[in-house]
């Protein structure tokens, strides 16, 4: 469903107390208000076990990945001194 717009060149219309009171919710500002202010979490990260047991071990995933990646990057590479035989 679009919005619909009423433009006029005689401006914008005034709006009585009643149609501006039926829009006002003190509650609801409250609630949004509070809900944008309060953190999402209540612990920090570092503090909540499982949390730091997750973000661990993402980190060390990621350190095998570019252990591995780097491991193999030097194995495909040849080396720039060509090796002597005698």
């Amino acid at each position: 469903m679009s919005p619909r717009y009423r433009i006029s060149p005689k401006g914008p219309q005034k709006l009585t107390d009643a149609e501006i009171g039926a829009h006002k919710d003190g509650r609801g500002l409250y609630y949004n208000y509070h809900k944008a202010v309060k953190p999402l979490y209540k612990k920090p990260l570092y503090r909540d076990p499982r949390a730091f047991v997750a973000l661990l071990i993402i980190v060390l995933l990621a350190i095998l990945v570019s252990e591995v990646a780097l491991k193999e990057e030097q194995e495909k590479k040849p080396s720039a001194t060509p090796q002597r035989t005698r």
